[in-house]
């Protein structure tokens, strides 16, 4: 999951750590300023109340769409984001694509064919598919 030799380990360590802020971030972002849980709580952290910014929900779907469009193309003809193997950045790609999907109502451009494809195969994985 996190490589064969140094090369490989910091090409997945760089794409996960893109899926974690380009693809959770933007959907933390999202989810923070739209769900009702999070009314009053707009910025993490901070324990006085602050509204939800609804610009940040329209600026989250638009950084969804930009890792959407990045992935596809870093995916291109492969299985997997960084090539051959299945790896952590698989993992957190999908997880925010997951959660995009189910609980902010995100879904993937038509126009992002591989990481559509790539979704449904990572989704057919038994470790996925069974839960």
């Amino acid at each position: 999951l996190m490589g064969v030799d140094a090369v490989d380990a910091a090409r997945i360590d760089m794409w996960e750590r893109r899926a974690d802020a380009e693809g959770i971030g933007a959907a933390s972002e999202l989810f923070r300023n739209s769900h009702p849980a999070f009314a009053g709580r707009g910025l993490a952290g901070r324990a006085e109340r602050i509204d939800q910014i609804p610009e940040l929900i329209e600026r989250g779907r638009a950084r969804m769409a930009w890792f959407f469009d990045k992935f596809d193309a870093q995916i291109g003809g492969n299985p997997f984001i960084t090539g051959a193997n299945f790896t952590v950045a698989d993992i957190t790609a999908f997880c925010a694509t997951d959660f995009a999907r189910k609980v902010c109502k995100v879904q993937v451009p038509e126009s992002c064919e591989n990481f559509t494809r790539w979704y449904e195969a990572v989704s057919a994985r038994p470790s996925i598919a069974g839960r």
